[in-house]
């Protein structure tokens, strides 16, 4: 009888011990807070170029039709204008291969700091050594540019200007394709505008724009007079970046070239 009551009270005990841990074990859990999962931000491209400064091979392609061709194979995106001109059969190609070292220079780093003109523009980055880019080089360097920082980030690369060129053969042709044959040269050559806005309120992929100096008013040809280069707050009327991205006019232009495509050597 002993025996037999001993069992019992083993049993008892035991289940009231097993359900006081099954209780513990809730409130244990019921106390536990899951965490939220990680947002992973996804980081900017490594860029292959340091200081402002890019290495472009130019003679990969023999006609603007290619070029435009390897625009819809990178997923770039080219502005209506510079469509059009690639496409025309006369678009100005170097028929050579040579390679050409680009920096983006600011206004303030050539000497100015107020509103001016474009062939003012020209005439002091070229005083300071820097040698504008022809239409085809602009092209090649949108292309050879994809991992150009997003304006969302404002950096300073994320939006800049081509350093217009006074090739003569992009003279007469932006004269020829826009029937401006009797316009003063240094009035036609369009300026470009390399940009990349993948996360703005208008987003767009890695792209080339063109926008003119210069409208025609009963077939005289005249400078805009809103067109000035503000070396801190954009060019009015052109495209503008937004107001997170870096500010004031820089122009892409060349500091050194050779031909072929084998990387230089310095001594």
């Amino acid at each position: 009888m002993i025996l037999r009551c001993s069992f019992f009270s083993f049993i008892i005990v035991a289940l009231a011990t097993m359900i006081g841990c099954s209780s513990s074990d809730e409130s244990v859990l019921e106390d536990m807070v899951v965490p939220e999962p990680e947002v992973v931000v996804e980081p900017e491209p490594e860029p292959d170029w340091v200081d402002n400064t890019l290495t472009i091979k130019i003679g990969r392609s023999q006609t603007g039709t290619q070029l435009l061709g390897r625009f819809n194979r990178k997923k770039c995106v080219a502005g209506h204008d510079t469509k059009r001109d690639l496409s025309h059969p006369d678009f100005p190609m170097a028929k050579r291969h040579y390679t050409i070292e680009i920096k983006v220079i600011s206004m303030p780093e050539v000497g100015m700091t107020k509103p001016t003109a474009r062939t003012e523009v020209q005439r002091r980055y070229k005083e300071a050594g820097y040698r504008p880019l022809t239409m085809e080089e602009a092209v090649e360097l949108r292309l050879q540019f994809p991992e150009q920082p997003d304006m969302a980030t404002g950096h300073e690369m994320a939006y800049f200007y081509v350093l217009p060129s006074n090739a003569e053969r992009d003279i007469q042709f932006c004269k020829d394709i826009n029937g401006w044959h009797d316009a003063p040269d240094n009035l036609v050559t369009p300026v470009f505008v390399i940009q990349h806005n993948r996360r703005g309120l208008l987003s767009t992929p890695p792209s080339i724009h063109t926008f003119l100096l210069a409208v025609l008013q009963e077939g005289v040809l005249q400078e805009k007079d809103n067109e000035f280069f503000d070396p801190f707050h954009g060019v009015p009327g052109a495209h503008l970046p937004p107001k997170n991205a870096a500010q004031g006019a820089r122009f892409a232009c060349i500091i050194s070239e050779w031909e072929g495509h084998t990387p230089k050597t310095h001594e």
